[in-house]
């Protein structure tokens, strides 16, 4: 059993190779070394990491392939390292699923701090922590997996966050403004209009298309993901009181 969290670090380049092992393993936080993205999908096979830092740029295939193949496979959290400038592969890893970004050059001191920040999200590997909604839909924090049924919906970036964020405190008022702090970025500034939006998206993917919605809107305030245990289901758009607020 690890003590210690892993990180899978994949670059073409041997000196970045070098520098985040030395870097995270002074921090505590032991490392993998690959230089492809079939050797990096193997080594998440066999090792089940906690985090990947992934580099976009890389031969054969890139870093953009490998992060849609991991989301399609595993579970895991991973970090993209982006070319200075090259916002187009920060939009697409994003919307792919990564849990955030730097551009090279990039401090190994921050890059190792993000890194900390997003393993402290990560429940342990012994916990189990999954929620039952409205018909049928069962969202696994753990694992980062949500079914409906034998199907596995699929999220972007965006939505998950904005479902975790509500699954997190599931029962309860999450405010506006928490929403909109966990979901935005420099290159996509999120106001209540975009919230609304991406809100609704969120529903439609967990209702399946169904008039119901496991979403419920506290008018002018927030957002409530009621599960099963909650007998109440007030349509969208009225008022009402949440069983506590965050």
């Amino acid at each position: 059993m690890r003590t210690k969290p892993l990180v899978i670090a994949v670059d073409d380049e041997p000196g970045i190779l070098r520098l985040l092992k030395i870097e995270l393993v002074s921090q505590g936080i032991d490392v993998m070394a690959c230089a492809s993205g079939d050797e990096a999908l193997r080594l998440i096979e066999q090792e089940s990491p906690d985090l990947v830092v992934l580099d976009v740029v890389m031969p054969h295939m890139n870093g953009l392939e490998v992060l849609r193949q991991i989301r399609e496979r595993f579970h895991t959290r991973v970090v993209l390292l982006t070319a200075q400038g090259s916002d187009a592969h920060k939009v697409e890893g994003l919307d792919l699923g990564a849990d955030d970004y730097m551009a090279k050059p990039f401090n190994p001191e921050e890059l190792t701090a993000r890194i900390q920040a997003i393993l402290r999200r990560q429940p342990s590997a012994s916990s189990h922590n999954v929620l039952h909604v409205c018909d049928g839909l069962t969202i696994d924090l753990d694992h980062r997996l949500v079914r409906r049924g034998p199907e596995i919906i699929a999220f972007t970036r965006t939505e998950w966050l904005l479902l975790e964020a509500l699954a997190e405190h599931a029962d309860q008022l999450v405010p506006h403004q928490r929403l909109i702090a966990r979901i935005d970025r420099d290159d996509s500034p999120v106001d209540q209009q975009s919230l609304r939006m991406w809100i609704s998206r969120l529903r439609r993917k967990l209702s399946g298309g169904a008039a119901n919605s496991c979403i419920r809107t506290v008018t002018g305030v927030g957002y409530v993901l009621d599960t099963d245990d909650h007998a109440a289901h007030p349509s969208e758009d009225a008022d009402a009181a949440p069983t506590s607020a965050w």
